[in-house]
């Protein structure tokens, strides 16, 4: 692969959609399940790494759960809702209420983005602090 994204598959109904719009964009990806092998990621030197949104929450028992850490020292990470969550979780403790309030509405707001895109509308994104 050498150069692609890495898509990790958390359970999202959407997993195969991100790796295809990727694709769409001349962006290699691989689809791997979360618990693929540190070794395996490492050999294939991807440029980012997706964390699949999934149908459980962090805080559920039993929920799959994977060192964000060690992904975080191979490529950039991009999470996308549950995936988010993962990331909060293994960054900041447990994320807290309003941090989940906040995610959720980050994910809101990029679905939205992801909609308009969809629907041909040109789009100009800004990044604000």
């Amino acid at each position: 692969m050498l150069g692609g994204f890495v898509v990790l598959d958390f359970g999202s109904q959407f997993t195969q959609l991100i790796a295809r719009r990727l694709r769409e964009l001349n962006v290699y990806s691989e689809i791997l399940p979360f618990n693929v092998s540190i070794e395996r990621i490492r050999e294939l030197q991807p440029r980012g790494i997706f964390l699949s949104g999934g149908p459980s929450s962090v805080s559920e028992e039993g929920s799959p759960k994977r060192s964000v850490r060690e992904l975080a020292e191979i490529a950039p990470l991009f999470g996308i809702c549950y995936g988010m969550q993962l990331i909060a979780l293994f960054r900041l403790g447990f994320p807290s209420a309003p941090y989940l309030k906040y995610l959720t509405l980050l994910h809101t707001v990029t679905r939205w983005l992801v909609l308009q895109k969809a629907r041909g509308h040109t789009l100009k994104c800004f990044h604000c602090l």
